[in-house]
């Protein structure tokens, strides 16, 4: 399951992002959202965590949570907008709406 995190600080490295997880389950993949011009993180990133109970047990324990001072989010990545027309539900991974 994909995760968004925001409101990282500008300096978090992908490195950091695997550590504030890793406690909470196998990371398949990690990355950090940066600037194409200079480099530098845009503050926020996404997890791919390999089981969808470890995602959920990130997001409990780390949404809301406080990192170098600044209160981050985390939530699903791919969460269907409110009002959306798909059908399916967001815990159905791989499958095409109908």
């Amino acid at each position: 399951m994909k995760l968004i995190v925001l409101n990282l600080p500008r300096d978090f490295t992908e490195e950091a992002l695997v550590e504030l997880f890793l406690p909470n389950g196998k990371i398949a993949a990690c990355s950090i959202v940066t600037d194409e011009e200079t480099g530098t993180s845009k503050g926020f990133g996404f997890v791919e965590m390999a089981y969808k109970k470890d995602a959920r047990f990130a997001i409990k324990r780390l949404h809301n949570s406080t990192l170098d001072g600044k209160r981050i989010r985390v939530k699903p990545a791919d969460r269907p907008e409110t009002g959306s027309t798909k059908t399916g539900s967001a815990d159905t991974e791989g499958t095409e709406p109908k």
